[in-house]
């Protein structure tokens, strides 16, 4: 359906067996953080089949690189949460262990070093070119950070077949998509919304806009989220 597509979506272990859940998101939705909680909820609980230990259970920990501001009340683009006892001070505060969240907004990320230039640069280019053509040469520049240097060894021993190929950039073309038109209704509601609230009232102008968002087939909670209706408002329609 419109607007529940992500370009990446990674779940994984390490050698300790804690999971990690990566994803990639080019737009920001009211539903998103609640989708990331209860992503990593269903991989904390499924780890337990019948008869194991709760002392088995590892921590999981969902990073989400978010192409798009969702905080504009700080400048800050690194956003860290856990469960944490809120009658505590930072300092004093206990931390229930198991799930941990991070939240990275790119479009605020500056490099403030050579070295974070330099490697923000190199990542940059391994998303853009490695994979991009087949038998390539791979530039050396991209293999002197550890790093990225593994980066590049998974890729070329775990390509993608034509069919997975093709199937990713489907996927990549109707993302595009979707944020233009995301970009396109926000744009039209605050038009259409400046120009017939001054002649009818703010309320008479978001219902108008959030009728036309549904007739286009946004979901209430879309439209809700764009207009400021509530759901009661919008599903009346």
């Amino acid at each position: 359906g419109l607007f529940k597509h992500s370009i990446v979506d990674v779940k994984c272990t390490d050698q300790q067996g804690r999971i990690f859940i990566v994803e990639m998101q080019m737009m920001w939705t009211a539903s998103f953080e609640a989708r990331m909680v209860f992503g990593a909820s269903q991989a904390y609980v499924k780890q337990l089949g019948k008869g194991r230990d709760y002392r088995e259970l590892k921590p999981v920990y969902a990073l989400a690189l978010i192409d798009e501001v969702y905080r504009k009340d700080t400048p800050e683009y690194y956003h860290h949460y856990k469960i944490v006892n809120v009658g505590q001070t930072p300092e004093t505060a206990h931390t229930l262990k198991g799930l941990e969240f991070v939240f990275i907004e790119l479009p605020k990320f500056k490099p403030e070093s050579r070295t974070q230039k330099r490697l923000q640069t190199l990542w940059l280019r391994f998303l853009r070119e490695v994979g991009a053509e087949e038998r390539q040469v791979i530039d050396p520049a991209l293999t002197e950070d550890t790093s990225i240097a593994q980066a590049v060894e998974l890729v070329e021993t775990a390509a993608y077949t034509e069919a997975q190929l093709a199937a990713y950039h489907k996927a990549l073309d109707v993302a595009r998509i979707e944020t233009s038109a995301l970009g396109d209704a926000r744009a039209e509601g605050e038009a259409i919304g400046e120009a017939r609230g001054k002649a009818e009232g703010d309320l008479t102008a978001r219902l108008s806009v959030a009728a036309a968002m549904r007739v286009d087939g946004l979901s209430v909670e879309k439209v809700a989220g764009l207009t400021g209706l509530t759901f009661e408002q919008v599903r009346t329609l």
